[in-house]
C-alpha cells in the first residue's frame, strides 16, 4: 500500500475469489458486495453477528506497514464515538490483509433513492448527526479521507454513523491522472466527487511533494477542512438529490477565477432550500481556511439547528444504539481477530418496554411545538426496527398504541409508508390479540389522513381490502376475534376508504389533460376505482355474513354500520347493506342475531320504507319476546323519523295493537310509545276516526271516554289486563294444528256464541271447567266465587281472541323454515327473496300470504 504507483501499476500473481480468503475466517453465508482493483467487499456471518469483510490483496509482498497500526489507532480514538463505525478488526496474512466492521444494510446513497422517501425532517436530522460525526472526529484527532455518501451508514432505525476511514488513501491527487481517482475514490463508477479540491495539485508539484515528503505526507496530510468539504458534498445531496460535483466539474471548479467559482456556487444552492445555502457556500468555498469546523455549524454559525436535536434526541436516542467493544483489552498488535467482539444492545421487546416507561417523557419533549412534532417519524423509526423482532403479546401490542399514537402528530406519509406496512404485516401474525389489535388500529390509524397522491389514494382498493378478503374468507386460519376486529373496524374503513376515492378523484381532475381521449381515459379510472372500493367492500361484508354468528353481531354494531351505510348510498344504492342484513333472519336458533337485524333496520332505511312491512311483520310473529320488542323497537324509530309512509303506517297498526295485551311489560310499553308516535303525526280527524276506535277495545270500560293518547304513563294505566303469563305460555308451546283449532274455537264463540269448550286435553289444560253447582249450604261468598271465576273466563277468552292471528302466526313461524334472499326484480329494485326448505308447507302458510308482494318461494 505505500507506493501508490505499484498499487495500480502491478497486477498480484493470483486472484481469488473473495470466498477464498475468508474460508479461514469462521465466516459463513458469504455474499460478495463488489469486486474492485482497490479491494474485494463481502458481508459474512459469524457467530459474533453479521459483519462487512474487506479483502485487499497484495501486490506481490508490498508493505502494508504503517496502515494496519494506523486504522487500529482510530478504531481506538473512535471507540467512544456514537456517530463513527470504524474497523473493528484487522487480520495481515502474506498475500492479503482483511479489515472487518459492522454491517449495516442501507448506505445514506441506498436511502435516499428507497421507499420510504425521506421526508424535510428526516434529513435535517441526518445533517445533524452528519456534523456530529465529523465534531467526534475532530475531538478524537482523526480525518475521514474518503468522506461520501456511500460510506454514511444509516440504519433501519435512522441512526447515521460515518464508516471506511481511509488512512491508506492518498491524501493528494495528480490533477491530470484520473485514474488514481478512479482506482482510489470511485469505486462504485458514479464518476461522482466529494474530494476537497485543494487534494488535487499539478503533476509537478506532486512529484517534488512526494520526491521530498514521501508517504508521509502523500498519506498523513489530511486536515479536518477536507472532510467539511465533503460534507458540504453531502448535505447538498441530501437537500437535491444529486451531488454537486463530478470529477470533471470538480476539476473546472478547481480550474476557475474566483469569480467564476463563486458563482458556480451560487448557482448549485439554488437546488436546495434557502436555509442551508449560507452553511453550503461556506463548505463548498475553494478556500479552506474559509470553512468553518464541524463544532462551530453544531453552535449555530452557519445554520441553526432545532434545539430538541441537542437537547434530546440525539441524548436520548443514542441508549438505543448497539455497541460493539472488545471482550479484552485490546492489543498494539495488527492480528487481532483471535479476539472476540462484544456486541450489546436492547432486546427487542426490552426497547419497547422502556418507551412505554417513559412515553410521558419523549412524549412531551415532541409535542412542545410544531417543528419538534415533525421529529416523531425519529421513534417510529425506532419502534418498526424492532418491531417484527417482538416476541411478547404486550410488547406487540404495546408498540402498535404507540404508533397509532405518534401517527397523530406526524405528517400522513410517514403513516401510509411508515407505519400501514407493518401493521399489515402483524395481521397474520401468529398470535390471535396482536392480529385483532393491527386491525383495529389500521382503521384508526387511517381515518384522519387524506391522501396527496393519486398512488395513496388507492391504498384501500389495492392493498387493504384485498388481503383484508382474503383474511375474512380464510375459515381455517382466521381466528374469530380476528374476525370481530374486522367485523367493528370495516364500517370505518368503508368511510376511510370513501373520502380516500373522493380525494383521488379530486387529485385526477387537477392533473393536466390536453387530449380528449385521455380525459375520457380519466372518467373511465374514476368509474373502475368506485367499482374497485363497492366490490372491495361488499365482498368483505358478504364474506363476515356467512361466519359465526357473534361476528355478524359485530359486523352491525351502530356506529360501524351508520358509516356502512352511508358508503353504500354514496358509491352503491341503498339496497346493498339491507341485501345481506336480511340473511339475518335466517337465524332460527339465533335470536339475537334477528333482533340485531330489527335493530340495525332503522339505520339501513333512512331513506325509503318501500318494503319494509313484510319484514316488521316478520319480526312480530317472532317466538323469541326479544325480537318481538326489538321489532316493536325498530317500528317506533321509524315512525318517529318519518321513514314510514302513511299507508305503511295504518297497515302496521292492525298487527300492532294485539300486543298491548301481552304478558310482557316491555312489549306493552313499546306499543304505547308507538300509539304516541301516531298521534303526534297524524291528523287530528284521523286520530279520532280511526286510531282510538282502535285502541278502544284494548281500553279498561270505565276509561274509555277519557282515552288519551298523549301521555304513556296515563295509557299504560287504562290499558285492560294482558294475557295471563302462563295461559300464554301453555298457548305458545302447542303445535301450529292445535293453535289453529284454538283459533276456530275462539272464533265460532265470538261470533255464534256457542259455548267455548272442547274434550281435547291441550284445551282443558289451558282453560279448565269451572264449577257451577253450588251445594245447598252454599254461602253468599260460594256464589260470588263462581260468578267472578265466570267473569275472569269470559276476560281472558276475549283476550285471548284478540291475540288469536298472532298465536297462529307464531306457531307457523315457528314449524317453518323461512330463508331470505336477493334477487333482481324487473319491476323494481332488488329485494330480499323467500327460499323455504319443504315447499308443501309453505304454500298454504300465512306467511306466504304475508310477503308475497315482495319474496317468492323455492326450495333451499
Amino acid at each position: 500500500m505505500g507506493n501508490i504507483n505499484s498499487l495500480f501499476t502491478t497486477n498480484p500473481s493470483e486472484i481469488l475469489p473473495v470466498e477464498v480468503y475468508l474460508s479461514d475466517l469462521s465466516c459463513d453465508n458469504v455474499e460478495n458486495l463488489g469486486s474492485t482493483r482497490f479491494m474485494k467487499v463481502a458481508r459474512g456471518k459469524t457467530h459474533e453477528g453479521v459483519f462487512v469483510y474487506k479483502v485487499f490483496v497484495r501486490q506481490d509482498m508490498a508493505p502494508l506497514d504503517p496502515y494496519p497500526q494506523r486504522i487500529i489507532d482510530i478504531r481506538k480514538a473512535l471507540m467512544k464515538s456514537p456517530n463513527c463505525c470504524p474497523i473493528k478488526k484487522v487480520l495481515v496474512k502474506q498475500k492479503y490483509a482483511v479489515m472487518l466492521r459492522a454491517f449495516q444494510k442501507h448506505t445514506l446513497f441506498d436511502r435516499m433513492s428507497t421507499r420510504p422517501f425521506v421526508v424535510d425532517a428526516e434529513k435535517l436530522w441526518y445533517i445533524f448527526l452528519l456534523f456530529k460525526a465529523l465534531s467526534q472526529c475532530e475531538t478524537a484527532g482523526v480525518c475521514h479521507g474518503d468522506l461520501k455518501s456511500q460510506n454514511v451508514l444509516i440504519s433501519s432505525s435512522n441512526w447515521l454513523q460515518i464508516t471506511d476511514f481511509a488512512p491508506f488513501k492518498p491524501c493528494f491527487l495528480a490533477q491530470d491522472n484520473p485514474s488514481s481517482f478512479t482506482f482510489f475514490f470511485d469505486t462504485s463508477r458514479r464518476q461522482t466527487c466529494y474530494i476537497a479540491p485543494e487534494r488535487f495539485i499539478s503533476a509537478a508539484q506532486y512529484e517534488e511533494k512526494l520526491k521530498n515528503g514521501g508517504d508521509d505526507w502523500l498519506f498523513g496530510s489530511l486536515t479536518p477542512n477536507m472532510d467539511m468539504f465533503s460534507a458540504g458534498c453531502i448535505v447538498f445531496e441530501i437537500l437535491s438529490d444529486r451531488p454537486p460535483f463530478t470529477y470533471s466539474s470538480l476539476c473546472e471548479y478547481r480550474a476557475m477565477s474566483d469569480m467564476e467559482a463563486n458563482a458556480m456556487v451560487q448557482k448549485l444552492v439554488l437546488d436546495v432550500p434557502p436555509a442551508y445555502r449560507s452553511l453550503l457556500r461556506i463548505l463548498l468555498n475553494r478556500d479552506p481556511s474559509l470553512r468553518i469546523s464541524a463544532n462551530a455549524v453544531l453552535t449555530g454559525a452557519a445554520f441553526s439547528f432545532p434545539v430538541i436535536l441537542e437537547s434530546f434526541l440525539f441524548r436520548y436516542l443514542d441508549r438505543f444504539r448497539p455497541l460493539y467493544g472488545a471482550s479484552s483489552p485490546l492489543t498494539d498488535t495488527s492480528d487481532d481477530f483471535s479476539q472476540a467482539l462484544e456486541f450489546s444492545y436492547l432486546e427487542p421487546d426490552d426497547v419497547i418496554t422502556k418507551l412505554k416507561r417513559e412515553k410521558k417523557l419523549w412524549w412531551a419533549k415532541l409535542a412542545e411545538t410544531d417543528e419538534s412534532k415533525s421529529f416523531a417519524f425519529l421513534f417510529v423509526s425506532l419502534i418498526t426496527a424492532n418491531l417484527r423482532a417482538l416476541r411478547t403479546i404486550q410488547a406487540k401490542t404495546d408498540a402498535i398504541k404507540m404508533l397509532v399514537d405518534l401517527s397523530t402528530i406526524s405528517d400522513s406519509t410517514v403513516a401510509l409508508d411508515r407505519i400501514l406496512p407493518y401493521f399489515v404485516h402483524l395481521w397474520m401474525d401468529p398470535e390471535t390479540q396482536v392480529r385483532a389489535t393491527a386491525v383495529t388500529a389500521t382503521a384508526e390509524l387511517l381515518a384522519p389522513i387524506e391522501p396527496k397522491t393519486y398512488e395513496e389514494a388507492l391504498t384501500f382498493v389495492d392493498y387493504l381490502f384485498p388481503q383484508l378478503n382474503v383474511m375474512a374468507n380464510d375459515s381455517v386460519d382466521c381466528p374469530q376475534h380476528v374476525l370481530f376486529s374486522i367485523a367493528t373496524s370495516l364500517g370505518r374503513l368503508a368511510d376511510t376508504a370513501y373520502r380516500f376515492y373522493l380525494a383521488g378523484r379530486e387529485i385526477r381532475k387537477s392533473a393536466p389533460f390536453e387530449e380528449d381521449d385521455i380525459v375520457q381515459t380519466a372518467g373511465e379510472q374514476q368509474n373502475d376505482d368506485a367499482q374497485a372500493l363497492l366490490h372491495g367492500v361488499s365482498a368483505i361484508f358478504s364474506a363476515l355474513c356467512s361466519k359465526d354468528p357473534m361476528v355478524k353481531r359485530c359486523l352491525v354494531e351502530t356506529e360501524s354500520l351508520t358509516l356502512l351505510y352511508h358508503f353504500f348510498s354514496k358509491i352503491g344504492n341503498d339496497d346493498t347493506l339491507l341485501r345481506f342484513l336480511c340473511t339475518f333472519l335466517n337465524a332460527k336458533t339465533e335470536w339475537r342475531l334477528r333482533a340485531a337485524f330489527f335493530d340495525s333496520l332503522p339505520l339501513c332505511v333512512q331513506k325509503r320504507s318501500e318494503g319494509m312491512v313484510p319484514l316488521l311483520q316478520l319480526g312480530l310473529q317472532d317466538g323469541e319476546e326479544h325480537v318481538v320488542v326489538r321489532a316493536l323497537g325498530c317500528i317506533h324509530i321509524l315512525i318517529r323519523n318519518e321513514n314510514l309512509d302513511k299507508t305503511s303506517q295504518k297497515q302496521l297498526l292492525a298487527d300492532v295493537l294485539p300486543f298491548l295485551i301481552h304478558p310482557n311489560d316491555w312489549i306493552r310499553s313499546t306499543v304505547c310509545d308507538i300509539l304516541i308516535a301516531f298521534d303526534s303525526q297524524w291528523h287530528v280527524a284521523e286520530v279520532h276516526v280511526k286510531l282510538i276506535p282502535a285502541v278502544s277495545p284494548y281500553i279498561e270500560d270505565s276509561r274509555k271516554k277519557i282515552l288519551t293518547l298523549k301521555s304513556k304513563t296515563v295509557l299504560m294505566a287504562q290499558l285492560v289486563d294482558p294475557i295471563p303469563r302462563i295461559t300464554f305460555n301453555q298457548i305458545v308451546e302447542l303445535n301450529l294444528d292445535y293453535t289453529r283449532q284454538l283459533k276456530t274455537l275462539l272464533e265460532i264463540h265470538m261470533e255464534t256464541g256457542k259455548p267455548f269448550e272442547a274434550q281435547a286435553s291441550w284445551f282443558n289444560t289451558i282453560f279448565p271447567k269451572i264449577k257451577t253447582e253450588i251445594t245447598k249450604s252454599g254461602s253468599i261468598g260460594e256464589h260470588n266465587d263462581v260468578k267472578a271465576a265466570i267473569e275472569a273466563r269470559k276476560r281472558l277468552i276475549t283476550v285471548v281472541f284478540a291475540f288469536r292471528h298472532h298465536f297462529e302466526k307464531m306457531a307457523d313461524t315457528r314449524n317453518t323454515k323461512v330463508i331470505l334472499r336477493w334477487r333482481e326484480c324487473k319491476k323494481r329494485r332488488t329485494w330480499p327473496l323467500v327460499n323455504a326448505g319443504d315447499v308443501k308447507d309453505i304454500l298454504c302458510s300465512p306467511v306466504r300470504n304475508l310477503i308475497q308482494d315482495h319474496f317468492y318461494f323455492a326450495s333451499e
